[in-house]
């Protein structure tokens, strides 16, 4: 095992810096531009619609060169921007404009690209294809140099750009993104030429198929059930508001995501508002409206009575009556814990929602104390499905359970809010554990009907 990695302590650590003067080389670099004393960033960002370097931080992008290098395409009509950073922040806009996740997860692959090309003495127009196979090498290995185990504000000069080195498949997507970028940049005239391979040659991945993946990506259904009685039972106990809105806010996560195959990003940005009434003839049922949810695509979920129940829990811990009001103030579904007093009622518009990465670390600690109760019954078969599953790990439950219960894969699409019957039919292909199953109720290798 390898040791922990350890972070810069206070004193030392201070923000990755790059050279700003010379290449490795040695030759001379282009003069960066002048700076805007007042904003604290350079003129032309200063200036610039507001937002587009919000990715990174103003010492970050005193660091970065800004000039046009050689794949800068001569004919540059129809662009506002004056800088790689300028045309890059405008691709993020593009790119990330169809989900919040979706544009954070860019920023980040490409704030690592820019920042490792500026330790080079690069701009993204002055690269060339072994430049992409050395960053390819480097997602894998980056060096402690890069390296913070802490999560970290972006702002914080502790902070660097990896928590640990990318997996193959960690590297695969970062370079498809970076990929993405140059395709747009080279589609859209910002550079002549696009000189980056296609990201499965610079990492290849060895395909699975993707019913395997989703056949071991899953909490059997009777695990999930024992999961949501220990958490009621044995997690957050105390007796304060915090801690009881502790524990339903996890039972609420794991109802929704485990039975109505929710989205980290529909319950991130979800609010109890979004739940209403609905009658169907002389039938009354609850239903969800996400109204931003993949691909900023609307979606509507009826909501079975035991996810109803914790919902109501959660609204009455909070001060909310159990059942929504017509002018009741927003409240999201998942509230940051840490702002609810101990022992009164928190002030709803002083609230902020749940972080993502908190929403994961909530998940993971739940998964990991389970685990142990599972070991401490010896039930280590069992505990195994939990040292390795993730949040996403109860969305293909959900739909995975929904086929089973139909076997029809057009209302498993429905729950799964897929834009291709395609892509919700892998759920309803049979499994290893099915086929052996079938193994099972005849003799293999055995001769009949010979004495």
């Amino acid at each position: 095992m390898q040791p922990k990695q350890e972070d810069p302590p206070p004193e030392e650590a201070r923000a990755l810096r790059f050279p700003s003067n010379s290449f490795s080389n040695g030759e001379k670099k282009p003069t960066m531009m002048k700076r805007d004393f007042d904003m604290g960033l350079p003129t032309t960002l200063a200036t610039h619609p507001a937002g587009l370097s919000a990715w990174l931080t103003s010492n970050q992008v005193a660091s970065i060169p800004t000039y046009r290098g050689s794949l800068a395409s001569p004919h540059s009509a129809g662009w506002e921007a004056k800088t790689d950073i300028e045309a890059s922040s405008l691709w993020l806009s593009e790119a990330g404009a169809r989900s919040r996740l979706t544009a954070e997860a860019y920023e980040r692959e490409l704030r690592r690209f820019v920042l490792w090309l500026a330790d080079q003495g690069r701009s993204i127009s002055d690269v060339t294809r072994e430049d992409f196979h050395r960053y390819a090498a480097f997602l894998g290995n980056p060096g402690k140099r890069w390296i913070s185990t802490s999560r970290r504000k972006v702002s914080d000069p502790r902070w660097r750009p990896f928590r640990k080195a990318l997996s193959d498949k960690g590297k695969r997507y970062s370079l498809q993104v970076v990929h993405s970028m140059y395709t747009w940049m080279y589609a859209s005239g910002w550079i002549a030429f696009n000189p980056m391979p296609a990201p499965d040659r610079l990492a290849p991945v060895t395909a699975s198929s993707r019913s395997d993946e989703i056949e071991t990506r899953q909490v059997p259904q009777h695990l999930f059930e024992e999961l949501l009685v220990f958490c009621e039972h044995e997690l957050h106990t105390g007796a304060n508001v915090r801690e009881r809105y502790k524990n339903i806010r996890l039972r609420l996560i794991l109802s929704l995501a485990g039975y109505l195959g929710a989205r980290s990003a529909d319950m991130l940005y979800g609010f109890f508002s979004d739940i209403h009434v609905r009658t169907y003839g002389t039938r009354i049922r609850y239903v969800w409206h996400i109204p931003n949810g993949k691909g900023r695509k609307a979606g509507v979920l009826p909501v079975p009575e035991p996810v109803m129940r914790v919902i109501r829990e959660a609204r009455t811990c909070l001060g909310l009556m159990p059942e929504r009001e017509a002018k009741e103030p927003p409240c999201p579904l998942l509230i940051n814990a840490g702002r609810i007093p101990l022992n009164r009622m928190p002030a709803l518009p002083k609230m902020k929602g749940l972080e993502k990465s908190s929403l994961y670390t909530l998940v993971r600690d739940c998964f990991e104390a389970f685990e142990s109760h599972l070991k401490a019954h010896s039930r280590h078969t069992d505990a195994i499905v939990f040292s390795v599953a993730s949040s996403h790990w109860l969305r293909h439950t959900a739909i995975k359970r929904i086929v089973k219960l139909t076997n029809d894969i057009v209302i498993a699409q429905r729950l799964a809010r897929h834009d291709s019957l395609s892509t919700t039919g892998v759920y309803a292909e049979a499994t290893v554990e099915e086929l052996g199953d079938v193994f099972e109720t005849f003799s293999i290798g055995t001769r009949s009907g010979h004495g």
